[in-house]
């Protein structure tokens, strides 16, 4: 805030009021509303910079508890899966071995049915 003197002369001559430098220091509401909207967000920066780091930390906890419960899931379905192979492995065997004593004795039953005739014709014709 300068203010223009004249003199008698008819010179001007610039004079600065007494406050000049107190209104300089002194700030206006809306640079402190400024000051202090600035700081806020600053500080909420800063907060949900914090806020995020601990989530992220949530978030890495979650994934490494998630993961270990997944490799536990896995082995115990490795093991059922193992198991349920000797299962049908031997259900297959006893099954093959069921197949080929059928066979036998379905053949031991044609041989004993062939000889009974051979010996029924063999008798009809004596």
């Amino acid at each position: 805030m300068n203010f223009l003197m004249k003199h008698d002369k008819g010179w001007e001559q610039e004079l600065s009021p007494y406050n000049q430098y107190e209104e300089e220091r002194t700030p206006n509401l809306e640079s402190v509303f400024e000051e202090f909207r600035a700081y806020h967000a600053s500080s909420k920066t800063n907060q949900n910079e914090i806020e995020r780091g601990l989530n992220l930390d949530k978030l890495l906890m979650q994934f490494m508890e998630t993961t270990k419960s997944t490799q536990r899931a896995l082995q115990s379905v490795e093991i059922q899966v193992g198991e349920l192979a000797e299962a049908v492995t031997k259900f297959m065997s006893r099954r093959e071995k069921s197949f080929v004593e059928a066979e036998a004795q379905e053949k031991s039953l044609v041989k004993e049915h062939e000889s009974r005739e051979k010996d029924e014709e063999q008798a009809q014709q004596q």
